[in-house]
């Protein structure tokens, strides 16, 4: 990236919670209606609204319906809207342990791909990232798989234990969409980056609230 055309010639990570609470903040000074924890199964539309189908019943209508949870999302499958591309070419490991001995900080690229362990704030929990030598399996990964990825990439699994958070990226493993979206690693055609996403989100709640104050 030293010969981008920028005076910051480099790159930045922000883990998922610190953006999710960086959002939370900017949307609660808009004059907008958040709803958390709810699971959109559906939706119908007519010529003026939308009727969105909630998981738990209640019943949500708008005039608006932005599809932002994904690439695979019920929104944009419900709304047959194609997302061409290939498949994945590789898959990763993100997952939350402890460890026995002090791991090493920052990134590590190989041939196998991008690796990194980062130390949480707690002081005691370690974000581990691996990018797998295959695609993986159609199953959860384990506290195993994760010792057995770190060992080829550093030669040491660091002890790791209590394993209290997963997330993979990739189309090989079987995982619940939201944790594979939220890995944001995988190499292939059929993945929505999570900043795009964010401001398709960010520009729909402006419209909301710009409509709102000029009503």
């Amino acid at each position: 990236m030293s010969d981008f055309p920028t005076r910051h010639p480099y790159s930045l990570g922000i883990w998922q919670n610190q953006i999710e609470r960086i959002m939370a903040a900017w949307i609660a000074e808009l004059p907008v209606r958040i709803y958390y924890g709810g699971e959109v199964r559906g939706f119908a539309q007519d010529d003026t609204d939308v009727d969105v189908k909630l998981a738990d019943g209640q019943p949500l209508r708008a005039q608006y319906l932005v599809g932002c949870d994904g690439g695979r999302g019920v929104i944009r499958k419900a709304a047959g809207i194609e997302f061409p591309g290939w498949d994945a070419t590789r898959s990763g490991l993100i997952a939350e342990v402890e460890v026995t001995d002090e791991p090493p900080r920052g990134i590590r690229t190989d041939a196998i791909g991008t690796h990194g362990l980062h130390t949480m704030e707690d002081g005691k929990t370690v974000r581990v990232v691996v990018t797998e030598q295959q695609l993986g399996p159609s199953s959860e990964p384990t506290l195993r798989d994760f010792s057995e990825a770190l060992i080829t990439v550093y030669g040491t699994d660091f002890e790791i234990h209590n394993l209290t958070f997963v997330m993979v990226s990739g189309h090989g493993r079987g995982v619940p969409a939201v944790r594979i979206e939220s890995g944001h690693m995988d190499v292939g055609g059929r993945r929505l980056n999570r900043r795009a996403r964010v401001e398709v989100l960010r520009q729909a709640l402006l419209r909301v609230a710009d409509l709102r104050s000029s009503g």
